[in-house]
């Protein structure tokens, strides 16, 4: 049932996965090692988590590491190829992450990644680095980090021959060129990494992978490929019922279409703006939101409703206990200078 489970969240089939970790709850609390009741929270956390159910996600997550011991035989990693407390850490991270709590995210990542070192297993600590150390690194702005985690990434999974990692290595090699604004050699980068993930078809991150390159391509002026690369994203998070990232796409989808169509797309962006914004509250994905609220915010700002746009976004600013050195509240605290609310 893990194998089935891991199968299914690897080839982002995230509803079907869900199925497996409740049956693997299920017969886990049957089991003589009540650790396995334990490791089932893990998989039903992660579950959530795709789908996009973020405060269910984190309560499994945190049940599971209040508990967890790891078996003095280490007999977790040999049954499931991966240290349990560091997986919950890797993907409660994310959660942390979307909730708006950057510092504690990385505080978390920092953690399972001395302790993935610690206890010296390069499958746990390729995991870690490249579903939360580097992706998260990138989101928070940190590039120096990004960079460190990066290089890290790719030193264990070419010592272990993880090659899947390695081409997540090169994605974010790639993904912190765009945001040096060095396009004519990240952009290419990450579509070479893209196109190589899609023939291993491996989805796990794969549409987040996606938004990066439509993003990248939209700062190097080609929005027309980025809206198709965008479209290609939506798509497969309507098919995996892959809620984490929808708002953020719709985001994008909104900004897409206003550079595409300037003048007559308004009303499409501000639908899309407002989708997203909608979205992420119902998540609780502070992180998106603020996103959306600073996309819908400037177009605001440019219709002349400048007092709106700033009602928005400071209603949404307002609710940050962290994380303010990070480059989305810097850039948020800096529109609301330009809205004449700071």
């Amino acid at each position: 049932m893990w194998g089935l489970w891991a199968g299914h969240i690897n080839n982002g089939k995230f509803r079907e996965a869900l199925k497996f970790a409740e049956r693997f709850g299920t017969v886990a609390t049957k089991a003589s090692d009540p650790s396995d009741a334990l490791i089932g929270e893990r998989l039903l956390g992660t579950a959530f988590y795709f789908l996009g159910e973020q405060t269910r996600a984190r309560g499994h997550f945190e049940r599971m590491l209040e508990r967890y011991v790891r078996p003095p035989n280490r007999s977790d990693v040999i049954r499931f190829r991966s240290d349990q407390r560091v997986g919950a850490r890797m993907t409660l991270s994310r959660v942390l992450w979307l909730q708006g709590l950057a510092d504690q995210a990385m505080r978390t990542v920092q953690d399972a990644v001395d302790d993935a070192l610690a206890i010296q297993h390069g499958l746990s600590l390729c995991n870690l680095l490249g579903a939360a150390a580097c992706p998260l690194a990138i989101a928070n702005g940190d590039l120096a980090a990004a960079d460190h985690y990066a290089a890290m990434l790719s030193h264990y999974a070419g010592r272990h021959g993880a090659d899947v990692w390695l081409t997540y290595g090169r994605c974010f090699e790639g993904m912190v060129l765009i945001k040096r604004d060095q396009f004519d050699v990240g952009v290419p980068m990450l579509s070479a990494a893209v196109a190589e993930l899609r023939t291993a078809r491996f989805a796990q991150y794969y549409t987040a992978f996606l938004a990066a390159l439509a993003e990248g391509l939209a700062a190097a002026g080609e929005a027309v490929q980025a809206a198709a690369v965008l479209d290609e994203a939506l798509a497969r998070t309507e098919e995996a019922e892959e809620g984490w990232i929808l708002a953020e796409l719709l985001r994008i989808k909104g900004e897409l279409v206003l550079m595409l169509a300037p003048r007559d797309a308004a009303v499409a962006a501000e639908d899309y703006f407002q989708q997203s914004l909608e979205l992420a509250r119902q998540q609780g994905a502070l992180a998106w939101e603020l996103r959306a609220a600073m996309s819908l915010a400037r177009l605001r700002h440019r219709q002349r409703k400048t007092s709106e746009a700033g009602k928005l976004l400071t209603a949404v600013y307002g609710r940050f206990t962290e994380g303010f050195d990070t480059t989305d509240l810097v850039a948020a605290k800096a529109l609301l200078k330009t809205l004449r609310v700071l």
